[in-house]
């Protein structure tokens, strides 16, 4: 049987700007991450993210008023994280 797409995004990589504070192996786009949050939650839900890495999913969360609660093993990336979450100043 063949499986067929209705769905795809379209999005570029990581960009550059994401990556100011340091680079995770797997950094997600932001632009992929507020999709799905905008997708799945509403204004003032909690999103927890048991594998938070550079913070991209708190990043996001932040921007879209959303509270955050991320864990990781690795303190590089939840240094990497901390700085990108006080990073942000304005909500979209």
């Amino acid at each position: 049987m063949k499986s067929v797409w209705r769905d795809i995004w379209k999005m570029a990589s990581a960009n550059n700007s994401e990556k100011n504070f340091g680079k995770h192996p797997t950094q997600k786009p932001e632009s992929v991450v507020k999709r799905a949050i905008i997708a799945s939650t509403n204004v003032n839900d909690l999103v927890f993210d048991p594998f938070c890495g550079s913070g991209t999913t708190g990043v996001a969360c932040k921007k879209l008023n959303r509270k955050f609660v991320g864990i990781d093993n690795n303190i590089k990336y939840l240094n990497i994280a901390k700085k990108r979450l006080a990073a942000v100043t304005n909500n979209i």
